[in-house]
């Protein structure tokens, strides 16, 4: 797949990651948050979201807390512990959407088309 840009609409969708930009030399700038990259790119020289990524987790990488938090939010009539089918079909739904991308899970792909790098932590 190639990889696509990351735009500031996508970096909103995820206001509390981690942003990073990679130089050439391999060096690395972080950015808290999509708010602090906005303001440090106005006080200093030009840099482009477009040459950032995200830094977001991946579904399989919910805790076991993150599932039974969602399991509130969806109405389980069975009230037993949710699996990720079950969330993946849930994920429609647009509190479900909220709460996991405040957790910086990617939902829309990004760690695929290379606008985010899984975070390892």
């Amino acid at each position: 797949m190639k990889t696509k840009e990351l735009t500031l609409p996508d970096a909103m969708k995820y206001p509390k990651s981690l942003i990073v930009r990679e130089y050439p030399n391999k060096s690395t700038i972080n950015y808290n948050n999509i708010f602090s990259f906005i303001w440090n790119v106005g006080q200093s020289s030009v840099v482009y979201i477009s040459d950032c990524r995200l830094v977001l987790r991946s579904l399989d990488q919910l805790t076991e807390e993150e599932i039974l938090e969602i399991g509130k939010i969806i109405v389980n009539d069975n009230r037993e512990f949710l699996d990720l089918d079950t969330i993946l079909v849930q994920m429609k739904q647009v509190r479900i959407a909220d709460y996991l991308r405040s957790r910086n899970i990617d939902i829309d792909g990004f760690l695929l088309n290379g606008k985010a790098v899984k975070n390892e932590n």
